[in-house]
């Protein structure tokens, strides 16, 4: 198997003899996902695999990118069934517990710690991110999200900080500057906030599934301080009930204490990036009509009068995707009723998968329809035959076979 627990503080150098590559690559960037279960193993190694050709496909590998990149994946200590699968991905492992002891967080969290988004206190393993100090920067996403594009403008603004091509970030507030160095590049959850001006901006989560930061020992032992401190409340969120960074869903995880990280602690080196254009959810900028109350209903969450429509993006603008309103592909659950660019999300993803295998046989992938020329109202269509109705279990998700991959790749 591949590398496990590497404590590595060598800085990743980019390789110097790729075949077929006449240039060296501009650095190594680390690509991070955090498994905090393997009850569902099946599932999560297809979102790591199709994950990890997503981004190879936008590598200096493919020459798409500048710069070349690793997998890493932070395992919790009792999830260690999906080492094997993600060592056959050629991911480095790290057998990690949570990063701070649990039975000392002071303050209103202690009555949280645990319960708090979907995974607990597992889910800050994410700030591992933080330690991986060989790496000039790690991006962190979650296994249902995908690159379309390269990341070279973020790269180069937070390791090159003088050269061009700023311009060429989509930001959320186009009157912002961009701060000098980057330390953080992010999005926001706006619908968490559920009515406009509930919030203001700043005190909005930040999405977990997209997090680019700059690896540095002073901020992950911050982070870990003001766990343990534990001031927190479920209605108030972090820092006390002036500052606003909570009461809502996963205040309590990295979304809100990121938020009040870079909106009040340390506001001047982060940057929140467009939503639409990076880690696309296809979410809708207004309230949903229930929430709405008296309010004009096209008010957007963000305060503007204005504002971008993440669901009418053009999947050519797209750099990220995170397929989460759109739900996961594997629950084949596409069909009509969703927004299109759902559907475009789904077969992008199926898409990728098929090279997965393609790869894996060693032959050329098979020529697929183009999305303009599917049926939309066929599942078997969107997801490229990954999803077939089945006699009495309706439709059902056909995963990768990676047992099969492993022997023949053991054997041979």
């Amino acid at each position: 198997f591949s590398k496990v627990d590497l404590d590595d503080t060598k800085v990743r150098q980019p390789p110097s003899n790729m075949a077929g590559t006449p240039t060296t690559a501009a650095g190594v960037i680390a690509y991070a996902v955090t498994v905090t279960s393997c009850a569902k193993r099946e599932l999560v190694m297809d979102g790591a695999s199709v994950l990890k050709h997503s981004i190879h496909l936008n590598s200096f590998r493919a020459k798409k990118s500048r710069y070349d990149y690793e997998m890493i994946v932070f395992i919790h200590e009792n999830a260690t069934e999906c080492v094997d699968i993600f060592s056959f991905l050629n991911y480095t492992v790290h057998i990690k517990p949570v990063p701070f002891p649990v039975e000392s967080v002071r303050g209103g969290f202690q009555k949280w710690v645990r319960r708090a988004g979907c995974c607990g206190e597992k889910e800050w393993l994410k700030l591992y991110s933080y330690t991986l100090h060989q790496y000039p920067v790690v991006v962190h996403m979650d296994l249902d999200c995908l690159v379309l594009k390269p990341l070279d403008a973020l790269f180069d603004a937070m390791i090159l900080p003088q050269s061009s091509g700023r311009e060429r970030i989509s930001i959320m507030w186009n009157t912002i500057e961009l701060p000098n160095p980057i330390d953080a590049f992010f999005t926001r959850d706006y619908g968490m906030i559920g009515v406009p001006g509930r919030k203001m901006p700043h005190q909005i989560g930040i999405q977990g599934g997209f997090l680019v930061v700059r690896p540095n020992q002073t901020v992950f032992e911050e982070y870990i301080s003001i766990i343990l401190e534990g001031n927190y409340t479920e209605s108030s969120g972090w820092g006390g009930h002036q500052l606003g960074y909570g009461g809502y869903y996963g205040a309590g995880t990295i979304q809100g204490l990121a938020a009040y990280y870079y909106g009040h602690l340390h506001p001047e080196h982060s940057v929140e990036l467009n939503r639409c254009i990076y880690n696309n959810m296809v979410d809708s900028p207004y309230p949903k009509p229930k929430n709405v109350g008296g309010s004009d209903e096209k008010t957007c969450l963000t305060m503007e009068r204005e504002c971008d429509d993440c669901r009418e993006t053009s999947i050519d603008d797209i750099v990220t995707i995170h397929l989460t309103n759109c739900l996961k592909p594997w629950k084949c659950a596409v069909n009509r009723h969703l927004p299109s660019l759902c559907l475009r999300h789904h077969y992008e993803w199926y898409r990728i998968r098929s090279l997965v295998e393609a790869q894996w046989r060693g032959k050329d992938a098979v020529p697929l329809k183009k999305f303009e020329e599917i049926e939309l109202s066929s599942i078997s269509d969107i997801s490229l035959g990954y999803c077939q109705r089945k006699s009495g279990k309706g439709i059902v998700y056909q995963p990768i076979n990676f047992q099969h991959n492993m022997n023949k790749t053991l054997t041979s």
